[in-house]
């Protein structure tokens, strides 16, 4: 694990596919799931996956596809739970619209562009602010590759946490 950087109340954390931390554990079923899908050393990809392999989670989720020269990346799909956590609909947000509200636009986009571009699992914590709510949160996210390269799609999960 490597903490990247703290920004306000966010941090911003990444592994490596597979390593283990505490930080993974309320993800752990998730975690599983991506890790099962390696074939050798070559990444899942989205066409890895089938829809009954998120049991549990497809609410919580949303998956991106993901754009390079110059970096930039949209939801492709959205749960109802992720939607809800974010104050939004998100299927077709784009980075711009997400960066929008991001905790540090700068530090946001060059974390997930490290994170994409080396294939490691992301991880932030700290406080979604919604409609003046706060709620404390974590997010993960995994990359997904059609070339092997770099992550051409992500699948991005989070949890409530408390304070």
């Amino acid at each position: 694990m490597t903490v990247w950087n703290t920004i306000h109340e966010f941090s911003f954390q990444y592994f490596e596919p597979f390593e283990d931390a505490p930080e993974l554990k309320p993800f752990a079923s998730l975690v599983t799931i991506w890790r099962s899908k390696f074939d050798g050393e070559r990444f899942p990809r989205w066409s890895d996956f089938d829809f009954t392999d998120f049991r549990g989670w497809h609410s919580r989720l949303a998956i991106y596809d993901i754009n390079y020269d110059p970096f930039d990346y949209v939801v492709r799909l959205s749960g109802e739970g992720y939607n809800r956590a974010m104050g939004q609909n998100m299927k077709g947000v784009t980075r711009e619209d997400l960066l929008s509200v991001a905790v540090e636009r700068e530090y946001s986009d060059m974390f997930f562009e490290k994170t994409c571009s080396e294939m490691l699992i992301a991880y932030t914590r700290g406080v979604n602010v919604i409609d003046r709510r706060h709620m404390n949160v974590e997010f993960l996210e995994l990359p997904l590759s059609d070339t092997g390269r770099r992550a051409t799609q992500t699948i991005e999960a989070f949890v409530a946490t408390r304070a």
